[in-house]
């Protein structure tokens, strides 16, 4: 299903099968990145993710999957134009998702 720009308001509107896919996609990524931090699997994590239309609309829907996937203490959408950072020694990729190229972090908690 394709996604919908809704010109007048400047939102985009996404199928429930793009946010379910995402949120798939985005606790694949945090698992990947775990594994490559050496990070153990029942140890939680803050997971930062940069601000973006497709994340801000999936994780209002899916964010409980999220956490709970990726045993996630925290999820914090970051906006890096407002100046907001990512924690500095935090490992962090980028990552295809819902089309849209976001950043994720994680840091052990």
């Amino acid at each position: 299903m394709a996604t919908q720009q809704n010109q007048s308001s400047g939102q985009t509107n996404f199928s429930e099968l793009e946010l379910h896919n995402c949120a798939k996609a985005l606790v694949q990524a945090i698992q990947q990145m775990r594994k490559q931090a050496d990070y153990a699997a029942d140890q939680t994590v803050s997971v930062y993710l940069t601000d973006k239309p497709i994340i801000r609309r999936m994780l209002k829907v899916h964010r409980e999957y999220v956490t709970e996937q990726a045993n996630a203490a925290d999820v914090v959408q970051i906006n890096l134009d407002a100046n907001i950072p990512i924690p500095k020694h935090a490992p962090q990729q980028d990552f295809e998702i819902g089309g849209q190229t976001v950043r994720i972090a994680i840091k052990r908690d």
